[in-house]
């Protein structure tokens, strides 16, 4: 999942005149979103976008 962070005194959301309706809508100063081209958008208009963390395999031990 993705996480779009917002603009320090920018607006709650942010509005898609293309399609009419909102792209972003933040809460508590973040948007979180697996939709690729939302992401895209929103980092052509700048806003910061932290990327899906990769899953880490922990080694087990057996027999324990």
């Amino acid at each position: 999942m993705y996480t779009i962070k917002n603009k320090p005194k920018a607006p709650k959301m942010v509005w898609d005149a293309e399609k009419g309706q909102s792209l972003l809508k933040f809460e508590g100063g973040c948007f979180r979103t697996e939709d690729e081209s939302i992401v895209k958008k929103a980092k052509s208009l700048g806003y910061e976008v932290e990327e899906p963390k990769k899953a880490t395999r922990k080694a087990v031990k057996s027999g324990e």
